[in-house]
């Protein structure tokens, strides 16, 4: 590969935007760049962006450092030098934040080949790097600098480095002459397609000549510290993803995005802008207009580019909360969503054609959907979605799965009213070559046309075991309704298997179908008796020893270990979690079922395991504990004594070996005085949780638990199940309420 030496220009920089650089067309420069992914927020499907405009650090001095001799490189492939400052590694969250970190490294490690080390500082603040204040809206921020090389210099890098399929595609549409003096490549870009771009930056994203030591970095993340972050996934409700923000940013590091709206013309051109179109044949490199990514001319729109000033214009757009496509460059980011950059997404495209290699070799085992898409009928009860591993399957492999909602719009399915959510993990025992998990459909009587939801597979793990496609599917439930129906939630049958469906996460067996369904008929046509055994019939689900054994396990186990209450929530674990943990204790688990009881064993036993190694709860009980600050510790968040028999049987177990740190959890959750006194506050949790499909609010929560106290824990006298399911949030999911 082809290397250059260039005479590299380090300046000195301040945050104020400023006049534009005069242009010296044939001289070498080194920039700062400082980008920010911004939040989007639905109201009736329009997004309000709300972020901090995209903002170029310009030079104010300029001093010349001789020529530099080109870096040693790692042998291998793309290697990423993460550095956590201080704002990380001081927090008490820090092994969390560090874990989504390094997932997003990990991601891009496994998918390039490049022979280069990129050197990041990554940061969890409410300042930029030299210390001055982020804006409100921003969820992420990237400083990094950049080179300016002639065009023809760059063409021939691409050229010398075209590998794959895409790079034949993308150079075959690259205009014969060209377009503008220079383009300006990040400096792990250059490195990438062979030219000598060292990284110059300090931890204060200044650019000083002569370099200082340690001032090496190619760029700075800041994750912003100030927004409601899930560091872990399933993403909790009203939370971002931090990978994909961290995606974002690294994305940005290595070189994608566009300068078409900065002034200055020897940084405006990027790689990026090659290739970008407004119609078939028509390049667009300006901020206004339609713009998307395209490799065969114009011809194949690969993603839209956000031409609105609220968000950068190098990024891309999928508009409305929740995204329909979640793409990890969004310009804007929704909640309760999450996605990774692929080879096959844009972002992997358009890196492939900017200079990084992909890597080429089929992974030792790959794990995917058996389909694009899975057709269902409104009235089929439930999908089963196959998924299926490939390639070596000699040794165990995992992979997570979830459900989500496209869109608010019409034609895309609610979880709410439409199908139940769906997550979990699939485990594959040694030999094994499919899975299946189902999606529960909800046979509504609303003529909505037919719907579609998003299936989404991540975390793939084992032995050389990765996502394999496709990693995303659909379901379309096929609308089976015309004109108006009587609402179903009124026929005893639907009735009963909707509360199946939303307490225990499975479809009915036929016994215990046939008899709550029976016990609410058994009035006849007394209708007051009929609403008495209905509210009994619902309660007794939430009461049942399956459900106890599920999802008020998973309650109090959060109340254990995190204390009364999630961040932004009443309760002590929000819903996303809760449903993720909920089917992952009640995994064909049926009551009444003759092996049931070990079933459920096996899934309580796999359920603690993992939740003491989950990142959140590794930060708050780190390994450095000792027996007894960890036995301690946990019973004072339980709100538990910390002397006496109990906590001494936990301390003695742990010492002795009898106990485990996951086993400890277990007793400390299924103890008597946890399951009493949570009781009602989870009694309540579970009517939102179940009827609601949602969060609860504050208010209503206290109010709801305030009332059930009131009556000694007596629902009906309360006319808290009453007031559930005669509501019309619970009524208008499935008709006319």
């Amino acid at each position: 590969m082809k290397r250059l030496t260039l005479i590299v220009a380090p300046i000195v920089i301040i945050v104020f935007l400023l006049s534009p650089l005069a242009s010296t067309a044939q001289v070498n420069r080194a920039a700062v760049q400082t980008n920010d992914q911004g939040i989007g927020t639905a109201e009736t499907g329009e997004v309000a962006g709300v972020s901090l405009p995209l903002r170029h650090v310009e030079s104010v001095s300029q001093a010349m450092m001789p020529p530099q001799a080109a870096p040693a490189q790692p042998s291998a492939g793309l290697v990423i030098n993460g550095v956590f400052d201080t704002s990380i590694t001081s927090d008490p969250n820090a092994a969390a934040i560090e874990a989504a970190f390094n997932g997003a490294v990990a991601r891009y490690q496994s998918m390039y080949t490049d022979p280069i080390t990129v050197k990041i500082l990554f940061r969890y603040a409410n300042t930029l790097p030299n210390g001055n204040p982020i804006g409100s809206g921003a969820l992420a921020r990237s400083n990094w600098i950049f080179y300016t090389l002639p065009w023809s210099t760059v063409i021939a890098q691409l050229t010398a480095d075209a590998k794959s399929a895409n790079d034949v595609k993308a150079l075959a549409t690259v205009p014969g002459t060209a377009q503008t003096a220079n383009i300006a490549l990040g400096a792990a870009d250059g490195r990438a397609m062979g030219v000598n771009t060292p990284g110059v930056q300090c931890a204060d994203s200044s650019v000083p000549s002569p370099t200082p030591p340690g001032c090496d970095f190619d760029g700075i993340v800041t994750l912003v510290s100030v927004q409601p972050w899930s560091f872990s996934r399933p993403v909790a409700a009203n939370t971002f993803d931090a990978q994909r923000s961290i995606e974002h940013e690294i994305d940005e590091v290595l070189g994608t995005g566009s300068g078409i709206d900065l002034n200055n013309p020897i940084t405006r051109y990027r790689p990026l802008d090659l290739w970008t179109w407004s119609a078939a044949g028509t390049r667009n490199v300006t901020n206004t207009g339609t713009r998307y990514f395209s490799l065969d001319s114009g011809t194949t729109n690969i993603v839209g580019m956000n031409q609105t000033s609220g968000g950068d214009f190098g990024d891309f757009i999928s508009p409305g909360c929740p995204q329909p496509n979640p793409y990890v460059q969004n310009a804007f980011s929704c909640p309760d969503q999450f996605m990774d950059i692929s080879p096959t997404t844009p972002e992997g495209i358009l890196m492939d054609v900017m200079g990084f290699d992909p890597v080429t070799t089929a992974p030792a085992s790959a794990i995917q959907f058996s389909a694009n898409n899975y057709n269902i009928s409104e009235a089929g009860g439930h999908v089963d979605v196959n998924v299926t591993r490939t390639g070596d399957t000699s040794s165990a492999a995992a992979v997570d799965y979830t459900t989500l909602d496209e869109s608010l719009g019409a034609g895309h399915a609610s979880q709410a009213s439409d199908y139940e959510m769906a997550v979990g993990t699939l485990t594959f025992a040694p030999g094994e070559t499919s899975k299946t998990f189902s999606v529960l459909i909800v046979d509504d009587k609303l003529v909505e046309g037919n719907e579609t939801l998003a299936l989404t597979l991540s975390n793939a793990t084992g032995t050389g075991v990765s996502l394999g496609n496709p990693n995303t599917a659909e379901v379309t439930i096929i609308d089976n309704d015309s004109g108006t129906s009587p609402n179903p939630y009124d026929d005893p049958r639907f009735f009963v298997r909707q509360q199946y469906l939303d307490f225990l996460n499975r479809e009915p067996d036929a016994s215990g179908w046939d008899f709550w369904t029976n016990t609410v008929t058994e009035c006849g046509a007394d209708t007051a008796c009929t609403e008495v055994h209905r509210i009994n019939v619902s309660a007794a689900f939430f009461l049942s020893n399956e459900f106890q054994n599920t999802g008020y396990l998973a309650y109090v186990t959060h109340r254990s270990a995190f204390g009364p209450n999630a961040v932004g929530s009443p309760v002590p674990v929000l819903y996303t979690t809760f449903m993720h943990d909920v089917q992952e204790l009640g995994k064909g688990y049926i009551f009444t079922d003759p092996n049931g009881a070990q079933v459920l064993e096996t899934n309580k036993v796999a359920y603690f395991n993992e939740f003491v190694a989950r990142p959140e709860f590794t930060a708050k009980y780190p390994s450095s504990l000792t027996n007894q600050q960890y036995v301690d510790n946990l019973l004072t968040t339980a709100n538990l004594p910390t002397t006496g028999t109990f906590r001494d049987s936990l301390f003695n177990g742990l010492s002795g070996g009898s106990l485990t740190r996951a086993t400890v959890l277990r007793t400390i959750a299924e103890s008597t005085t946890i399951q009493t006194r949570e009781f009602n506050a989870g009694f309540v949790t579970m009517e939102y949780f179940g009827y609601l499909r949602r969060d609860p609010d504050t208010s209503g929560f206290n109010f709801w638990l305030t009332k059930l106290n009131a009556f000694n824990g007596n629902y009906i006298q309360a006319e808290m199940v009453k007031a559930f399911i005669e509501s019309t949030e619970d009524r208008q999911r499935f008709g006319t309420p």
